[in-house]
């Protein structure tokens, strides 16, 4: 639904990180089949948090 093939997909499900290039694609898929809360807002919050958790653990 996100037009990626299915090793990126496996990849950014292994991480637990969407790949911003993917972003768009994301957005309209939700948005297409009802996926309610996925927006840019959301996916660039959660990558901040992830950098933020990554930048703690490595000052520690």
């Amino acid at each position: 639904d996100v037009g990626c093939g299915y090793e990126a997909a496996r990849q950014m499900r292994r991480r637990g990180r969407i790949a911003p290039q993917h972003w768009p694609h994301v957005v309209a898929a939700s948005r297409r089949l009802g996926i309610a809360g996925v927006s840019y807002e959301w996916l660039a919050g959660r990558a901040a948090m992830q950098r933020a958790a990554v930048m703690q653990g490595e000052a520690a």
